[in-house]
């Protein structure tokens, strides 16, 4: 049994080299100050529903618009965070279902498809300025 807290500190780590490596293929060099890159929105579960997670991207998107930043690219391991990095104008580049990850690979071991919804895939996803 796995903590939900734990659960996403895991995601994030496990997913870390894939959406870095997948970053890096997907936008080929990168310069610094060129793209923004969210690891993780989170809003408390009392303060759900009320636009934060929407608003926390959207002046982040801003901020990084006016400094002259190319675009910005989300990891989003929550259905919940997808769907404000989608409110707030980011497209889906990329994602892997929970249930498909194998890892190793070929080892026939799912470690996230224990993974309930609405939680099911890791995306990346992008707003280009």
């Amino acid at each position: 049994y796995f903590s939900p807290s734990f659960f996403f500190y895991f995601c994030s780590i496990l997913f870390l080299f894939f959406s870095f490596s997948s970053l890096l293929i997907y936008l080929g060099t990168i310069n610094r100050g060129e793209w923004g890159h969210f690891t993780g929105v989170a809003v408390h579960q009392d303060y759900l529903s009320r636009g934060i997670a929407r608003n926390l991207y959207e002046a982040n998107i801003k901020l990084l618009k006016n400094k002259g930043y190319k675009g910005a690219l989300a990891e989003n391991v929550s259905a919940f965070s997808a769907r404000a990095a989608e409110a707030a104008g980011a497209t889906l580049v990329s994602y892997q279902e929970y249930a498909t990850y194998e890892y190793p690979a070929g080892s026939g071991k799912f470690p996230l498809a224990i993974v309930k919804p609405p939680h099911v895939t890791f995306q990346l996803r992008e707003v280009k300025f």
